[in-house]
C-alpha cells in the first residue's frame, strides 16, 4: 500500500486513491490545507495499485518539445476574458465540436477550487482563467475514464502532476485523450485561500459574486485580483494582494512544488500552454500588453489538436526562447517557511503579511532569471550548489 514518509513524496493528485480497487484510500487535509492519501489497512488487499499509479513514484525523462509557439486567439473578446491569450478556449473548441467532454478547473459554489467537466461552449466560462488554488480532483479520474470507455474525446486539462496522475491511472493508451498541462509555479493551500475569504467577507458574511485571478483591466503584466461582493468590489494588483504574495514567494505552495518532478521538459503531456513571459523579447512580435499564450507541442496527438490554427495568430520559436522560469525550476523552498505557517495559522493572513513583510522580490528576480539562463550552458555540481545557495539567500534576505 501507498505510504507517504515525507510531506515532498505527495502531489495530491489522488490517483493512488481513484484506482484502488476496495476504496480503501481517503485523500484527507493535513493542518496546511493539502490532502495526503490516508489508507484503511483492514480493507486493502495489497494489490499495489496505489503504487504503481502515484507519479511521484516514477521516473521520466525529459523529452524535445516537438514545435513551440507564441499563440494567442484572434478573437479579441476571448482575449480580454482570458488569463493571456486565450489558447486554452481554442483547444477547448475543437473538442467540443466533436462532441467531446472538457476538463479543467473551476469554483464551486464555494470558491473552492474544483476539478470538473463541461459538454458545451456555454459551459466553458467555467474553466476559462487561471485559479490560483490547487484543485480538488475528488473522483474525477474515473469520470475521465468513464467518458473515454463511451468513445467521447476528451480534453484534460491540469497541472504537470495531475496529468501524470491521470495518465498512470488509466493504465492504457486512449486515442481520444488529449492531455494538456499548464505552466506551474506551483500549487497554493487551499486552507490560506479560505482563509484569505473569510477575511474580505467577514467570516463569510458577505456572499461573493464573483472571482477573477487575473483581472487584465491593469494590463496583463501588472493583472489584478478581483473580487465582487455586490456592489462592493475589491480589487488589486497581483504585486499588492496579500494572498498572490503569500503564492509567489512560495510560502504556501505544497511541499512537493519545492521538488517538482515534471521541469525541464520532463512531461506526460501532448501540449503544455501558459504565459509567454518574456514575448517582448522576441523580435517582430508587437507587445500591447493583452497577452500571449507559450505553446509547447510535446506529441503527435498534439500536434493534431494545433494544427488547423484557425483563428490563431501564431509565431514559432524555439526552446531557447523559453522565458518562462516555472518551466524549468521548482519551487523555491523558504527557509522560514514552518515559522510562518506557525504564525499564519495563529494570527491569520493578513498579520502574517505584515508580521513577515513579505513582498514580491523584483529584483532579485532579474538576477535569477540571468543566473537560471547561465545554469543552462553550465551544468557542473559545484556550480549547480552554488546557484541554489545564491537563489535561497534571494528568497529569504527580504525576512
Amino acid at each position: 500500500m501507498i505510504q507517504i514518509k515525507s510531506a515532498i513524496n505527495c502531489c495530491g493528485c489522488a490517483a493512488c486513491a481513484q484506482r484502488c480497487p476496495q476504496s480503501c484510500i481517503t485523500m484527507i487535509p493535513n493542518e496546511e490545507g493539502f490532502k495526503y492519501p490516508k489508507v484503511d489497512y483492514t480493507k486493502c488487499i495489497n494489490c499495489h495499485l496505489c503504487e504503481k499509479v502515484c507519479p511521484i513514484n516514477i521516473s521520466i525523462q525529459p523529452t524535445e518539445p516537438i514545435e513551440c509557439w507564441a499563440m494567442r486567439n484572434m478573437d479579441e473578446k476571448v482575449v480580454n476574458e482570458s488569463s493571456s491569450g486565450g489558447v486554452f478556449t481554442y483547444l477547448a473548441n475543437q473538442i467540443l465540436e466533436q462532441g467531446g467532454i472538457v476538463f479543467g478547473a473551476k469554483f464551486d459554489n464555494n470558491w473552492n477550487v474544483v476539478h470538473d467537466f463541461i459538454k458545451s461552449k456555454e459551459e466553458l466560462y467555467k474553466l476559462q482563467t487561471s485559479k490560483y488554488v490547487q484543485s480538488d480532483t475528488n473522483s474525477i479520474m474515473l469520470k475521465v475514464e468513464y467518458f473515454l470507455k463511451e468513445g467521447k474525446p476528451v480534453l484534460f486539462v491540469g497541472t504537470p502532476c495531475q496529468i501524470a496522475g491521470l495518465k498512470l491511472f488509466l493504465r492504457k493508451e486512449y486515442v481520444n485523450l488529449y492531455l494538456v498541462e499548464i505552466v506551474c509555479h506551483g500549487v497554493p493551500s487551499p486552507k490560506v485561500w479560505r482563509l484569505y475569504l473569510k477575511e474580505i467577507t467577514n467570516n463569510f458574511t458577505e456572499k461573493i459574486a464573483n472571482i477573477n485571478f487575473r483581472d487584465k483591466s491593469t494590463g496583463w503584466a501588472k493583472y489584478s485580483i478581483k473580487v465582487v461582493m455586490g456592489d462592493k468590489v475589491i480589487k488589486s494588483r497581483y504585486d499588492e494582494h496579500p494572498y498572490m504574495r503569500t503564492f509567489l514567494t512560495d510560502f504556501i505552495v505544497r511541499p512537493s512544488c519545492y521538488n517538482c518532478h515534471f521541469k525541464s521538459h520532463k512531461s506526460f503531456a501532448d501540449i503544455t500552454i501558459g504565459d509567454y513571459w518574456g514575448i517582448d523579447k522576441l523580435p517582430d512580435i508587437p507587445d500591447d500588453n493583452k497577452g500571449y499564450n507559450v505553446v509547447i507541442v510535446r506529441t503527435s496527438k498534439g500536434l493534431d489538436l494545433i494544427k488547423d490554427k484557425k483563428g490563431l495568430w501564431f509565431k514559432q520559436t524555439d526552446s531557447n526562447q523559453l522565458f518562462q522560469k516555472a518551466i524549468y525550476y521548482s519551487a523555491s523552498i523558504r527557509l522560514n517557511r514552518k515559522t510562518f505557517w506557525r504564525y499564519l495559522l495563529r494570527n491569520g493572513l493578513d498579520k502574517s503579511i505584515k508580521r513577515f513583510n513579505i513582498q514580491l522580490p523584483f529584483k532579485n528576480n532579474i538576477v535569477l532569471w540571468y543566473m537560471e539562463r547561465m545554469m543552462n550552458k553550465i551544468s557542473t555540481t559545484n556550480s549547480y550548489l552554488y546557484y541554489h545557495l545564491l537563489k535561497l539567500y534571494f528568497y529569504n534576505k527580504r525576512i
